[in-house]
């Protein structure tokens, strides 16, 4: 057992931070231990791992951090910073003797004893401790930081849940926590029961939750695209802790937020796949994908990823741009007739549909996607960069870019329009109609 003196922190009534209302069993604490006692108990980290079930949330650990910090503290230096420990309720249901005892002469304070094979979740802190416990191993016994203290706060009896919206209103708000694996923490919020018991007064903080709205079902979509053998993205999308790759260029934010605009209305157009399940919203994207593979082939050769720009964040972007208007009817008028396509489960008759349209010079021609490619520009000098990879990497220039190809498209391919158009359903086009005027 390791004995801890406690004070009770008055709980937040905040409607952005409900998860210690005095509803519950949880209960936050303050306190302070010697390093040599709390290296007695058994803390650990929950770590976000790709494709790990139950997943944690936790970013690998940076070693040259951890050590600076030890480092600065064992030349004599003091941190003021505390350590946040949670302990679950169901690592608690057979520790009957750990649990906190008020001390007669003071209401907020208490004393614990806790089981040293309790498991201890560490929510933040992590490189000073794990800094702090390795530089205290590699000393004598009785080493130089034994007695050293850190004060600490412990959520107790805290669910999974709540560790997570600490971490993530931390990081969101003072240190910026990676926007992918934000975007991980967020799906694995939502899928923990008491979310739903909470999720009007979370999302009330847009700070932190509001992409929680479509983020976790992009992200599903993505597990469906990188793990189908057959899809242009198996193992092409770069996930939270892998490392750069220079054949594997696209990170998940940035295909997620590509296909945003197709999942999330806006005031002035529907998203075609609002609603739509993830696995069906995939074998769009695939057919889509495989459809730019057909015509413009040499981007997507082994190995050539890091040459071209179509799969960085320019290709990425204005290439999905460019699919979310074509199944806009309001751009050429085919949308409904490749939506139905998908509808039907006729996608290999979409993909085919999309290999007429793509066939044209402002998609095939592999030059302008090259960052290598040498040609004399305007000016007379010699320039390095196909056109496209000197547009910008900002939201005009794929708008820019998806107009140039949309363009194109409408004044190169009249007749697979105007087929598309003529096997256009008239109940999806009443429908849209219907939705338009409703909005007037």
């Amino acid at each position: 057992m390791v004995k801890f003196t406690l004070m009770k922190i008055n709980q937040r009534h905040s409607k952005n931070a409900p998860l210690f209302d005095g509803s519950a069993d949880s209960v936050l604490f303050q306190g302070k231990a010697k390093l040599s006692e709390l290296m007695k108990l058994n803390i650990g980290i929950d770590r976000w791992e790709l494709d790990k079930k139950d997943n944690g949330y936790q970013r690998q650990i940076k070693n040259s951090r951890a050590n600076m910090f030890a480092e600065y503290i064992a030349d004599g230096n003091i941190s003021p910073d505390i350590l946040t420990f949670s302990i679950r309720p169901d690592d608690l249901k057979n520790n009957s003797e750990s649990v906190p005892k008020r001390l007669s002469s003071h209401d907020d304070f208490y004393s614990l004893d806790l089981d040293s094979k309790i498991p201890i979740q560490l929510v933040d802190g992590q490189h000073r401790w794990f800094g702090l416990k390795d530089i205290e191993s590699a000393t004598s016994v009785g080493g130089t930081l034994a007695d050293f203290e850190l004060p600490f706060i412990l959520m107790y009896s805290a669910p999974k849940l709540n560790e997570i919206v600490e971490f993530m209103t931390r990081h969101k708000t003072q240190k910026a926590v990676p926007t992918d694996l934000a975007d991980q923490l967020l799906r694995e919020a939502k899928g923990q029961k008491l979310y739903k018991q909470l999720e009007k007064q979370l999302e009330a903080n847009k700070t932190i939750w509001k992409d929680i709205v479509w983020a976790p079902e992009a992200l599903d979509v993505i597990d469906c695209l990188r793990t189908d053998p057959t899809s242009v993205w198996h193992k092409n999308i770069r996930m939270p802790t892998e490392s750069a790759n220079p054949f594997r260029v696209c990170t998940q934010r940035t295909f997620t937020s590509s296909i945003k605009p197709l999942m999330v209305s806006s005031k002035r157009r529907d998203a075609p796949f609002e609603n739509v399940k993830p696995q069906i919203i995939a074998k769009y994207l695939n057919a889509n994908w495989n459809a730019l593979k057909a015509v413009l082939q040499e981007p997507f050769k082994d190995l050539a990823q890091s040459k071209y720009v179509v799969f960085h964040l320019v290709g990425v972007y204005s290439l999905n741009l460019v699919y979310y208007k074509l199944l806009s009817d309001e751009t050429i008028g085919v949308g409904s007739t490749l939506l139905e396509y998908g509808k039907n489960g006729q996608f290999d008759k979409l993909q085919t549909a999309l290999e007429g349209l793509y066939d044209v010079d402002a998609i095939t021609n592999a030059d302008n996607w090259d960052k290598y490619y040498e040609w004399i520009g305007p000016d007379g000098e010699p320039t390095e960069g196909g056109i496209y990879t000197l547009m910008g990497s900002n939201h005009a220039a794929f708008k820019r870019l998806s107009e140039i190809i949309l363009n194109t498209i409408q004044s190169k391919k009249s007749t697979d329009i105007a087929k598309l158009q003529s096997l256009a359903p008239k109940i999806s086009i009443q429908k849209t109609l219907t939705k338009k005027e409703s909005k007037k």
